[in-house]
């Protein structure tokens, strides 16, 4: 959760870093069930997924 809002915050403007954390939610999500991962989650799992969709549909830098 803390790389999905690092990734917004940073808004791309450290490519390398970028790109670190991106690797490590690619992990994080290959290696877990993401049902399990946000299980935990109430209120704040719809904006939860709505924020990583933006980030996997956002990869891209410019």
């Amino acid at each position: 959760m803390l790389s999905v809002i690092y990734i917004i915050l940073n808004g791309a403007r450290h490519t390398y870093s970028h790109t670190l954390v991106m690797n490590d939610i690619d992990k994080i999500l290959s290696d877990n069930d993401l049902d399990n991962l946000i299980s935990i989650l109430e209120e704040e799992k719809q904006e939860f997924l709505y924020d990583l969709n933006l980030v996997f549909n956002n990869r891209e830098l410019e």
